[in-house]
């Protein structure tokens, strides 16, 4: 509605794969390439067709901050 993604669609858990239809260019922490996959092998910010992800140690149970009102 806000045009804000999904936290799991910008923040990945490291050693988490994904393949694309079509080569893309990946800048990774390290490196940039083309390639028509990414392995978030690395803990830092990866750039994917100006879409910015980040892979680190995310767990969305462990980062969920929503609290249920009771009562």
């Amino acid at each position: 509605m806000w045009g804000i993604d999904d936290i799991s669609e910008t923040n990945v858990k490291t050693g988490r794969y994904q393949a694309f239809d079509q080569t893309v260019r990946v800048k990774t922490p390290t490196e940039t390439v083309s390639s028509d996959f990414v392995y978030y092998d690395e803990c830092g910010l990866y750039d994917l067709n100006q879409k910015i992800i980040a892979a680190n140690l995310y767990d969305s149970g462990e980062s969920n901050t929503f609290t249920e009102k009771k009562g």
